[in-house]
């Protein structure tokens, strides 16, 4: 890897160096390279993410597909959640402010992804505090769906554990959830 330069960013030896120590355990060695190679080929392909996510983090989304060096786009209207999916990279599913028009558009671009062949990742906010998000959960989970990415109570929710969700915040999970 070139002198800690990632993408367009320079990081000075001491920053890499303290990446580098906090990336993994003793006993598992991170490949910068391979990292490094990565994000080299995501700034390359700039991918087009289409994001049906909340509005309390619709901007840090997008800032961070950017900073990666894809492109975000952010559409949330069912008239044209399959056409954006069809020319997206990948679709990401944030169920933090579920309604029922949302729903309808985030099914309709999980449909989409599914025949298209691209990744779905959903972020299950929220799942386990009511019973609406955790129907719709399921409901989404009928399609194919690359990363479920939560908190241990949003996850074991998911996964029918008895938890105690509240809100976004983690609840008491008992037991093993792996």
């Amino acid at each position: 890897m070139p002198d800690g330069v990632i993408g367009n960013t320079s990081a000075s030896e001491a920053e890499v160096s303290w990446f580098e120590s906090r990336s993994g355990s003793q006993e598992e060695e991170v490949d910068m390279d391979k990292i490094y190679e990565v994000l080299k080929k995501v700034r390359e392909i700039s991918p087009l993410v289409h994001h049906i996510t909340n509005w309390v983090t619709i901007s840090d989304c997008a800032n961070i597909v950017k900073v990666f060096g894809g492109s975000p786009v952010m559409t949330h209207a069912r008239e044209e959640a399959a056409d954006t999916t069809s020319i997206a990279d990948a679709v990401v599913i944030n169920v933090g402010t579920l309604d029922n028009n949302i729903l309808e558009a985030m099914q309709q671009a999980m449909s989409a992804a599914n025949q298209k062949g691209i990744p779905i990742v959903i972020d299950a906010v929220g799942v386990g505090a009511t019973k609406y998000r955790n129907d719709k959960i399921k409901e989404l989970l009928q399609y194919k769906v690359a990363v479920l990415k939560g908190n241990a109570s949003e996850i074991a929710s998911t996964a029918g554990i008895g938890v105690s969700t509240k809100g976004v915040d983690s609840g008491k999970v008992s037991g093993d959830i792996i």
